[in-house]
């Protein structure tokens, strides 16, 4: 990832005719900083990405992935995407699968220094985080596809409905059981948890709703 970004970051600040020192001085940082982020041997992070992306009028999100965002509020026909902007809705923690689990209650005690931020550029509530996505469930052969290594950006305080797609707490003799991603479906009465790859079998057992996923990045 590093490399990546590395190239993009060379790129757009040739393109805006600034020196080294000239986007240092822009972004509030040392031209030392620059060089080394160009050779891709660190990556800013935090608030440092933001003063980053917008000294080179660009967003973190395509500094990052070089993707546009795709957001949930589109429907299946219109799959809307944010092309490159400002940035304007924060930083989300990148948190484990396991932490996803528990997040509403042990939130606080999962957030430290180490903990890397992402930028989240669609509407979301202060106790929304990111997960990057596991295994190929959510891999679809047709439509939106959730491939491994995405990263997806979850709101345990929206509300879900049937056809969104969800982070659920799986439930085995009234215990929690595992984390997973899936859509929402139902069928009749009872509500299921669907995978978009069609080589997984739908999950019928006992769920929890957790979290509702509103977008996602995908890569180049």
């Amino acid at each position: 990832m590093e490399n990546t970004l590395a190239k993009r970051l060379v790129m757009r600040r040739q393109q805006a005719g600034l020196s080294q020192t000239d986007l240092a001085a822009r972004a509030g940082v040392t031209p030392q900083a620059v060089q080394q982020w160009e050779a891709g041997k660190t990556m800013p992070r935090g608030k440092r990405m933001s003063a980053l992306a917008s000294a080179l009028g660009c967003s973190p999100e395509w500094l990052l992935f070089g993707a546009e965002l795709v957001t949930e509020q589109a429907n299946a026909s219109d799959q809307a995407t944010v092309s490159p902007g400002p940035y304007t809705s924060g930083l989300l923690p990148l948190i484990s699968w396991i932490q996803a689990g528990t997040w509403m209650e042990a939130e606080e005690n999962y957030v430290t220094p180490e903990t890397e931020f992402l930028p989240c550029p669609v509407s979301h509530s202060c106790r929304s985080y990111a997960l990057r996505v596991i295994g190929d469930s959510m891999t679809s052969p047709v439509g939106r596809s959730y491939p491994e290594g995405m990263v997806i950006y979850v709101d345990p305080e929206k509300p879900a409905s049937v056809g969104d797609r969800v982070i659920a707490r799986l439930v085995k003799n009234g215990r929690p059981d595992g984390v997973t991603f899936k859509q929402l479906a139902s069928d009749g009465d009872r509500c299921y948890l669907k995978p978009l790859n069609p080589h997984h079998p739908p999950i019928f057992d006992e769920f929890q709703i957790i979290g509702k996923v509103i977008g996602g990045f995908v890569y180049d």
